[in-house]
């Protein structure tokens, strides 16, 4: 599930079906611009045997985190969201850049504009370079799954 009309998610109709047809695995995409349509798409996906889902980190699905998770997870299907705020709502799992480690690195941007007069244009464009993976486990024991060991070692945080 990804919104068109969001430019973080403009790599999703692009490389999730290069990834999937490199898989063997069907995909089925779901969109959503706002609310209306956000409950369209979760409906659409009640009425599909999906195996799996992924959620973008948008701003339209983490504010809406909950409701996302809560129908996605009565669906018993696992899901992947794009933030760490969705797997504390009860997604299975994210795998995204990490939001605190951007932040900071973002602060080293305002004090060089602020304190050494560095012009904002001037300044490259940075892209993340450390990603997180939160494992929520009591949503793994709902789905009935076993997260392999290897997995729970690496990663960065995970939720009980």
């Amino acid at each position: 599930m990804f919104n068109p009309d969001d430019e973080q998610d403009s790599p999703v109709p692009v490389e999730l079906p290069s990834a999937a047809a490199q898989l063997n695995v069907q995909l089925r995409m779901y969109l959503a611009r706002n609310k209306a349509e956000l409950e369209k798409g979760l409906a659409a996906m009640r009425g599909n045997d999906d195996a799996a889902s992924y959620v973008s980190g948008s701003p339209l699905f983490n504010i809406n985190r909950t409701v996302v998770a809560e129908r996605i997870l009565g669906m018993k299907r696992p899901a992947i969201g794009g933030v760490r705020e969705q797997t504390a709502a009860g997604l299975l799992a994210t795998y995204g850049a990490s939001i605190p480690d951007n932040y900071r690195r973002a602060a080293d941007y305002v004090a060089k504009i602020i304190s050494r007069n560095a012009r904002p244009g001037d300044l490259p464009i940075q892209q993340p370079v450390k990603f997180d993976l939160i494992i929520n486990m009591k949503t793994a024991a709902v789905l009935g799954l076993t997260i392999p060991a290897p997995l729970l070692a690496s990663a960065d945080e995970v939720l009980e």
